[in-house]
């Protein structure tokens, strides 16, 4: 399955998976992507959002396992294409459940560079999940960030550098932009470097109803999670009105 170009990805924050018995994650998750693929997104990413604090690299297995669990439930329900993000940086495990279970794509936060973090340092996965990727012949594509949200950067790099590194000398398929946090937005202007160089990244965070068209010509897809819940609050379950709105006004634009 292929993701469509300027693909609108919603985004399944799993409830912490060690507080939740499994049943009601899975009745929960499978509720959540209906609505996201009967509002007609294109796209599902799947997040263990709420497992904090969060690991630096790796997950635990008992999370892992549950996690590869709700997945696999979500897939059989689903009919358009899923990806997983493993917070904080858990590259190599995403990878592994995307081949495990045939997923489409995995997010990548760190993955050129090395950024300070609320977990420590963390270094770019980017040589080890390629190596990965390619000896497990994976076609599952890598959505990687750059200048990624609750970090900061080691080393000058500009945007346009960090965008180059990730996608021409780290392998990623697409990269992702995102605001200073979880719901807040890239200033639109910062994205001028990269359209000069061909470069539409994804905004992986804060695009809405009401600053979406100033975006239109500079990103080539999104990541929505909060501006698609209830109260536009992340914790909250989505609201199926905004999401159908959010779909439609994104069709008039990037489609």
């Amino acid at each position: 399955m292929e993701l469509q170009s300027a693909p609108l990805i919603g985004m399944l924050h799993l409830p912490n998976v060690t507080a939740v018995s499994l049943d009601e994650i899975i009745e929960f998750s499978v509720h959540e992507s209906g609505v996201l693929q009967d509002s007609g997104f294109d796209g599902i990413m799947i997040e263990n959002f709420n497992d904090v604090p969060f690991a630096k690299e790796m997950i635990r297995q008992d999370r892992f396992a549950t996690i590869s669990v709700i997945a696999h439930e979500v897939k059989k329900q689903t009919t358009i294409p899923i990806g997983i993000n493993l917070l904080r940086n858990a590259c190599k495990q995403s990878l592994y459940l995307c081949v495990a279970l045939d997923l489409d794509f995995m997010r990548c936060n760190i993955w050129e560079s090395a950024y300070v973090t609320d977990q420590g340092i963390i270094n770019g996965a980017a040589y080890e999940v390629s190596e990965l990727k390619q000896s497990l012949a994976s076609k599952s594509l890598i959505f990687a960030d750059i200048m990624v949200k609750h970090a900061y950067p080691l080393g000058n790099f500009t945007l346009l550098d960090a965008a180059k590194n990730a996608l021409d000398r780290g392998g990623a398929d697409k990269i992702i932009i995102s605001g200073s946090e979880t719901g807040k937005p890239p200033e639109p202007s910062i994205l001028d470097p990269l359209n000069q160089y061909n470069i539409y990244p994804i905004i992986g965070s804060g695009l809405n109803l009401e600053n979406m068209e100033s975006f239109h010509g500079k990103i080539g897809g999104a990541i929505i999670g909060t501006s698609i819940k209830f109260n536009k609050k992340v914790s909250n379950n989505i609201n199926p009105n905004l999401a159908r709105e959010i779909v439609e006004k994104w069709g008039k634009l990037f489609k």
